[in-house]
């Protein structure tokens, strides 16, 4: 989250002037290196615990906000969100609108 919190900040949030490409660029990439550790590491299967319910918060807000996509090229990934997000707790916490963060 912190690293795509940053990435927001550099690419939408700041004045263009105060925009720093270079930080968003490696924040960035700590995004993806995440979710390919995701892919090949994390433990996704069994009933859901506090870990997997942060990881799909903070997918749904990476998602929400158009930050690095996570799905493309990351399978087991991308189809354990797909599930999580059909969850009924997910689905009335919805992403929506305008909001200032």
């Amino acid at each position: 989250m912190e690293a795509g919190i940053a990435v927001r900040w550099d690419t939408e949030r700041r004045p263009p002037e105060l925009r720093w490409t270079r930080n968003a660029e490696a924040q960035t990439g700590k995004l993806v290196a995440s979710y390919d550790f995701v892919e090949q590491e994390a433990e996704l299967d069994g009933p859901p615990d506090i870990g997997q319910i942060a990881l799909a918060t903070a997918l749904s807000w990476i998602e929400f906000r158009g930050l690095a996509p996570f799905k493309n090229g990351r399978p087991r990934l991308s189809r354990w969100y797909d599930g999580f997000c059909r969850r009924p707790s997910m689905r009335a916490t919805g992403d929506a609108g305008e909001t200032q963060d």
